[in-house]
């Protein structure tokens, strides 16, 4: 799977990139954040400074995890064929035609399901700190999803 190719001789793994993010908030986290701030995020998430680290590394990894869906892959069409006829790639036939799934709101979509199955707080959305990170993750570009509706939530690949 792709992930970046705007400017590039060829298209970059989506995996690398994510990892690449991952790493590159770590360094952030290391080189721009004072004392104060680490401990008040570490604080906050009710976490030491190392654990927080790599919490906000693995944050930072999953932002572009929206960019498995066929919307997006299939916009280039040689590799999407590819990736189409695996049959470990399952996905609902004219996916790739879903336009509006653009990859912040698959991730928020996504990020969402996986926080509660890790055990992250959730019930009702609004105070759902699964919720709440998916979609500051989702809003990577700037544009924050609404939130989700919870029918939604219960079949997302309905939607």
């Amino acid at each position: 799977m792709w992930g970046k190719e705007k400017g590039l001789l060829r298209p970059y793994p989506l995996i690398c990139h994510l990892l690449d993010t991952a790493a590159i908030a770590g360094r952030l986290w290391d080189v721009m954040l004072g004392t104060r701030s680490r401990g008040l995020i570490a604080e906050r998430l009710g976490l030491g400074e190392d654990a927080s680290r790599r919490w906000v590394c693995c944050w930072a990894g999953l932002h572009d995890l929206g960019k498995i869906t066929p919307p997006f892959q299939s916009m280039s069409a040689s590799r999407y064929a590819v990736l189409a006829a695996d049959e470990a790639y399952a996905s609902a036939p004219g996916a790739e035609g879903e336009r509006g799934l653009r990859h912040e709101r698959a991730t928020h979509w996504a990020l969402t399901g996986l926080f509660a199955e890790w055990g992250y707080p959730h019930g009702r959305l609004s105070q759902s700190v699964a919720h709440q990170v998916a979609q500051l993750l989702g809003g990577h570009h700037g544009v924050f999803g609404c939130a989700l509706e919870a029918s939604k939530l219960r079949a997302p690949e309905v939607w």
